[in-house]
């Protein structure tokens, strides 16, 4: 026979051995609420430094939209102060709606889309080539149509200017300033809106932009891309002058019936 404890009682044992496996499964549970949160954590960590990028971007955009704004303005009052006393002044009412549409959406978010590339590429700075593959990333309208028809697709490009300039190790840098030559093309685009008597800067403005600076990489990697730089020049001169051609009349209901 076995000695038995005299003063053990089952039924308080069997109880402390209840309130411990109970205890025991509180903490398992509590484990395995840490184990999902520490799951889910990289994730969570992934989508706020996206969060932060794209907030960056947005502020480079509109820091360089400012910095463009402010040339508008000054060249306006250099316009003003040197026109001829008792000239007609333009209204301010129309200036302000001028400035207020001096960039249209696909502008804005090609180049949002080249400071991105900047940063996926882990190059410091923003240039023709960036703005390049941020205008392919449009797939709609003029850019798109124009881009297409000649066969140029975002994923060569990237091949190839990953083959002219290579990769940086900059990923993660918040400050990517325009180059001299990118800072060129963007007053060049404004340039070519203004030729066309235009109140916005758009995409297509900054493909013309981009096709007359001749020596930028974006220039060499459409060439490598086997790009004709004239048909995409004429390609996109056309289709802004077809989108500001007047439509035909419209005959009213009935005009052709009532015919002799």
């Amino acid at each position: 026979m076995t000695d038995s404890d005299p003063d053990s009682d089952p039924a308080s044992e069997r109880a402390e051995v209840s309130g411990l496996a109970l205890h025991l499964d509180r903490i398992e549970s509590e484990l395995a609420v840490v184990r999902r949160l520490a799951d889910d954590l990289p994730e969570q960590v992934r989508l706020l430094e996206e969060r932060l990028r794209r907030m960056q971007d947005a502020l480079a955009a509109a820091t360089e939209e400012n910095r463009v704004l402010v040339g508008a303005l000054r060249e306006a009052r250099q316009q003003n102060a040197a026109r001829p006393r008792g000239a007609s002044v333009p209204r301010p009412a129309k200036a302000d709606v001028a400035m207020l549409k001096l960039f249209n959406e696909q502008y804005r978010r090609a180049i949002v889309a080249a400071r991105r590339e900047a940063r996926v590429f882990g190059h410091h700075y923003i240039g023709t080539e960036h703005m390049l593959l941020g205008l392919l990333e449009e797939t709609d309208g003029t850019i798109g149509a124009v881009f297409a028809a000649q066969g140029i697709e975002v994923q060569a490009a990237r091949v190839r200017v990953e083959e002219l300039v290579g990769r940086g190790s900059e990923e993660d840098s918040a400050q990517r300033p325009f180059t001299p030559r990118a800072k060129a093309v963007l007053e060049l685009s404004r340039s070519q809106a203004r030729q066309f008597g235009h109140e916005h800067i758009g995409a297509e403005h900054l493909l013309l932009g981009l096709l007359r600076a001749r020596n930028g990489v974006a220039v060499q990697v459409l060439l490598a891309l086997g790009a004709d730089l004239d048909r995409l020049r004429e390609q996109v001169t056309a289709a802004i002058s077809s989108a500001e051609a007047p439509a035909a009349p419209m005959e009213p209901p009935g005009a052709q019936d009532s015919a002799p």
